[in-house]
């Protein structure tokens, strides 16, 4: 039972803020947490950084739960122009998927972008948007 209580909370920890890191010399390449996985770890990283070369989602399933990391290249981070804030916009369902939440956020926020994420009993659309 402990060890599922821990699991949560670092699952909390990595779905409120993320994590980064860079190595110290430049060297590619970096990761960026994004949560849990789900099909479209990939998509969610390519979606994170555009047009960047490196750029490759993988889910570590030998956790429970499976979380999505994104790798990327060092040399050239990417910095957004503005700060990037996190929202929601509902449910996701079988009627409404990634091409839906996405619409949802783009309409509900500015600059938002969405993507369907799995957490345990419930499927969330969560949104990015520029902020600040």
């Amino acid at each position: 039972m402990p060890r599922n209580l821990i699991h949560t909370v670092i699952t909390c920890i990595m779905l409120k803020g993320g994590t980064k890191i860079r190595d110290v010399e430049g060297a590619a390449p970096c990761s960026e947490s994004l949560g849990l996985c789900g099909k479209d770890c990939e998509a969610r990283c390519s979606a994170r950084h555009p047009g960047q070369s490196g750029v490759q989602g993988s889910c570590d399933y030998s956790i429970t739960p499976s979380l999505c990391t994104c790798y990327y290249d060092c040399q050239q981070p990417p910095e957004p122009p503005q700060k990037q804030c996190t929202g929601g916009a509902g449910l996701c369902s079988v009627k409404c998927q990634n091409d839906c939440c996405n619409a949802n956020c783009a309409s509900k926020y500015k600059q938002g972008t969405g993507f369907c994420n799995m957490l345990p009993r419930t499927w969330l659309c969560q949104c990015q948007y520029a902020c600040g």
